[in-house]
């Protein structure tokens, strides 16, 4: 559960200014803006090379954050309020990648708090984009 979303909860980051593509099993269901992968498995160089077609890789997963940050894609990690001893313990930032921000909970099993912040920062990346 330290390393899970709900996917009713991580929807609170979808906006239709992004595309966002889903890796989780559980995102079978169609939701507007979502690519998703019902049915398929997908193996982990499937998983590095959608990575690299990423502008941003968002993940809960540390798996995935690794292998993101490990291919020099922008990351942006959801740390659990009691995170494992690499990620550190109040840093937004990390030692071990220079592209990856930290998200992290503030009350056990609470992960609004960091969804809220990551959207607040993809409004803003918005803004800062030029089209």
């Amino acid at each position: 559960m330290t390393r899970s979303i709900s996917f009713q909860e991580f929807k609170i980051i979808l906006s239709d200014e992004f595309e966002f593509i889903s890796l989780r099993p559980d995102c079978a269901e169609p939701t507007p803006g979502i690519r998703t992968f019902p049915g398929q498995t997908v193996s982990l160089d499937d998983v590095a090379a959608i990575c690299m077609l990423c502008d941003l890789v968002i993940s809960v997963d540390t798996g995935l954050l690794h292998l993101a940050a490990a291919l020099g894609r922008p990351a942006w990690g959801i740390i659990p309020v009691y995170p494992d001893w690499r990620w550190g313990q109040l840093e937004d930032k990390t030692v071990w990648y220079s592209r990856m921000k930290l998200y992290r909970q503030q009350q056990y099993l609470n992960w609004i708090a960091p969804l809220i912040a990551i959207n607040h920062d993809l409004k803003e990346l918005l803004d800062e984009t030029p089209f």
